[in-house]
């Protein structure tokens, strides 16, 4: 069981290699190999996602991404912590050390 954890501005976050992903249709596939589930991401989850296959504190992510899509940081920094959270769940991201 993945045990609670808090993700913060400064945690550092990148993918996981216990998953499988596939774009389709421009959004992206996961596939969970530990959990044995598939999610899917929409166009914004999946920008997110390419963002990590390099590790990336979770402050650098949501600047570029407000940025880049013009909307409020603290906007962007709720959002991104939530699926983060979800993914880190899924164990689709890991906490870099």
């Amino acid at each position: 069981m993945t045990e609670n954890v808090t993700i913060a501005l400064s945690t550092t976050v990148r993918q996981s290699d216990n998953q499988i992903a596939a774009e389709l249709d421009g959004d992206v596939v996961l596939m969970s190999i530990e959990e044995g589930k598939y999610y899917n991401l929409n166009d914004i989850a999946s920008e997110v996602w390419a963002r990590l296959e390099h590790p990336m504190t979770v402050a650098t992510l949501c600047d570029a991404l407000a940025r880049e899509f013009d909307a409020s940081v603290d906007t962007v920094r709720v959002d991104v912590i939530a699926l983060l959270g979800d993914l880190y769940k899924g164990k689709l991201i890991e906490i870099a050390a």
